[in-house]
């Protein structure tokens, strides 16, 4: 997927934390074929709190249900490491964070998750939004990665 961007922006760090290798695999492919980041990724979240760097990443995607530790949880430890920590949910059950956001999480925004499966067009502007705040345009005409081509999360 190749994006029209300033030449002169370099590209974004992001971990990614996710127990399914296919899907930390695929996800740091698709997200850094379009320059646009660097992906740090895991499969273990107590490995990934470890080699977390407070104020280097600018997003932390995070996968909700994961064996060791999940996602709240990471967040908690990561938010203890660095404050300003900016993250997102992925979650392939459309309405798990409202039953858990309810009673625990009730102060995170409902802009901090996606839906999974997701494309790889809006995979990658919803990350560019949440970091940039803004809309990164595709150039279709040399997209590598089809709209049609969906990224298949399951949990």
């Amino acid at each position: 997927m190749k994006m029209l961007r300033n030449k002169m922006s370099m590209p974004k760090n992001i971990l990614f934390i996710d127990d399914e290798k296919d899907i930390t695999f695929t996800i740091k492919i698709i997200l850094e074929q379009t320059g646009l980041f660097f992906v740090d990724s895991f499969n273990d979240p107590d490995l990934a709190l470890k080699r977390f760097k407070p104020n280097f990443y600018a997003l932390v995607l995070i996968d909700i249900m994961m064996p060791k530790m999940d996602g709240f949880e990471l967040y908690e430890q990561l938010k203890k490491i660095d404050p300003d920590v900016k993250v997102c949910f992925l979650t392939a059950r459309e309405m798990y964070h409202h039953e858990v956001m309810e009673v625990k999480h009730c102060a995170l925004n409902e802009d901090l998750f996606l839906q999974k499966p997701i494309s790889n067009e809006n995979l990658v502007r919803e990350i560019d939004k949440k970091i940039n705040g803004s809309r990164i345009r595709l150039n279709t005409k040399q997209n590598l990665l089809k709209e049609k081509e969906i990224v298949a999360f399951t949990h």
